[in-house]
């Protein structure tokens, strides 16, 4: 009599796999950590303790059968562990997923030692089959496409799975939030869990880069990814809720920084820490300081493992010494942040500013919330639900012989970086709306329009403006990076 082994009969496709074989002259060897309810296999079942984790465990199991089903996970963290734990003891090996399909160090390390029949589920699997037997009916095939789609319920490690395979470059899927694919989320969810299964007691000591590194990660613990899967979304989910409130980032995607996303949602993965306000000052001050000083301009991995050190200091100690330090780096990083290199003011070898700077300055405007500049009825805020547009204080059609020069060179000036109105202090946003309507309007004239006076504050709009030739034109900019610099330090006295 045949016996065919299932690796993870408990889960939920083990036991379906075992009463499909209910009526077969085989025996039906389950192998899981914990004992199974035996009400719901059938009777030529029979359990055997198996720690997938313990190499002897697992070659003892796979000696006993003739056929090993692995129905463990997730795949993406086991690879080719029990596939070759069967190759040793002799068994043909049985795999639904196709986690050994794409990886050619993980292939080279399996072929030729057994009998592999994998990717032998529905997708991959069925669908593939059926492709092929479309195939077979043409003498000639151009091209072909195919579509698979269907909804079922997923057990956790099989959440996992498909998130662990949206990171792979073979595929084009993965993580979807809000219809969109986000592969920095299945990144930064990798790295916080990494982090959260090493160093869950959040000893600095035991926070190191390799926890965010590849072979770590492959090495978590099935039962941590299970168990602490919830935690780990919610405080990614948490991190994601900040950044906007607090740093006005309204998307994953427009994070400058991805492993920023890991700093903080690391942080609020402790419950203790997420339910102190002065957590939330302290990540804010961080974030500011980090953009603003060049923290994170080089060196991001090791960057990350520090400010996690020193944040988890901070929080306990309340001592925010090192980020009042770092903070007197700000805007004097030579080629990075200095004022005058943003202003586009210095020669700077065809060195311009990161085109992320545009953003943070948006950003942080509208964090503070204003109202619109024409619509005093509409309030910008990072929550708002339409479409934001990146509008130039001053239009770049301000300086006529500029934009006529420019006319006459082919040279667009909007894509010229180094046209100081494309300075970041030179950006806000606004609504597609009232970028329609203010398109062509210098700024001297749509100021005037403009009749709420905290909105003008906020966004350095008050004064006397004139732009109406290059030297008035940077003065205005100048007025405004001293306004906005001014301002983040203001906010940032109150934080720290």
């Amino acid at each position: 009599m045949k016996k065919i082994g299932v690796i993870g009969c408990g889960g939920m496709i083990g036991p379906i796999i075992c009463n499909y074989l209910l009526h077969e002259d085989v025996e039906i060897i389950g192998g899981q950590r914990s004992k199974p309810d035996f009400s719901k296999y059938p009777e030529n079942f029979k359990w055997k303790r198996l720690d997938i984790n313990n190499d002897d465990e697992l070659l003892d199991f796979c000696s006993e059968c003739d056929v090993v089903l692995n129905c463990a996970g997730p795949a993406y963290i086991l690879f080719e562990k029990v596939a070759l734990a069967s190759a040793r003891a002799g068994a043909v090996y049985v795999d639904v997923t196709d986690a050994l399909m794409f990886n050619d160090e993980i292939i080279s390390r399996v072929s030729g030692k057994g009998k592999f029949y994998i990717a032998a589920g529905y997708y991959p699997g069925i669908t593939g089959v059926m492709l092929k037997k479309v195939i077979k009916q043409f003498d000639k095939i151009n091209s072909l496409i195919g579509y698979s789609g269907g909804s079922e319920v997923y057990s956790v490690l099989s959440c996992l799975d498909i998130i662990m395979s949206g990171s792979s470059p073979h595929c084009i899927n993965g993580y979807y939030k809000n219809g969109e694919p986000v592969n920095t989320y299945i990144d930064a969810y990798l790295n916080v869990m990494s982090l959260y299964s090493y160093a869950g007691l959040f000893n600095p000591d035991d926070i190191k880069s390799e926890l965010i590194k590849k072979n770590k990660i492959l090495a978590i613990k099935p039962c941590d990814l299970k168990n602490k899967c919830e935690d780990v979304c919610d405080a990614l989910d948490l991190a994601l809720l900040f950044f906007k409130m607090r740093c006005g980032v309204r998307s994953i995607k427009d994070i400058n920084y991805k492993l920023m996303l890991v700093v903080v949602s690391y942080i609020l993965s402790n419950k203790s820490y997420r339910e102190d306000s002065r957590t939330y000052d302290y990540l804010e001050a961080w974030y500011w300081i980090s953009i603003f000083s060049g923290y994170y301009n080089s060196d991001q991995t090791e960057r990350t493992i520090t400010s996690i050190k020193k944040l988890i200091n901070t929080i306990e100690t309340k001592n925010a010494e090192w980020l009042a330090e770092l903070k007197e780096k700000m805007f004097k990083v030579d080629y990075y942040s200095e004022k005058k290199f943003l202003l586009l003011e210095m020669n700077s070898a065809g060195i311009t500013p990161k085109s992320f700077f545009r953003d943070v300055v948006c950003q942080y405007y509208l964090s503070m919330t204003y109202k619109g500049l024409i619509d005093k009825e509409k309030e910008l805020n990072p929550f708002i639900d339409e479409s934001l547009h990146k509008h130039h204080v001053i239009h770049l059609a301000s300086l006529k012989s500029d934009s006529e020069e420019s006319k006459k060179s082919g040279v667009d000036l909007r894509k010229d970086d180094s046209y100081f109105l494309n300075s970041p202090f030179n950006f806000i946003y606004i609504t597609d709306e009232e970028n329609r309507d203010i398109l062509n309007d210098k700024l001297s004239d749509y100021v005037k329009r403009i009749d709420d006076d905290a909105t003008k504050s906020i966004l350095g709009l008050d004064g006397k403006i004139c732009v109406d030739n290059e030297q008035e034109c940077r003065e205005v900019l100048k007025d405004r990076s001293n306004h906005f610099i001014g301002r983040v330090n203001e906010r940032l006295a109150k934080l720290l």
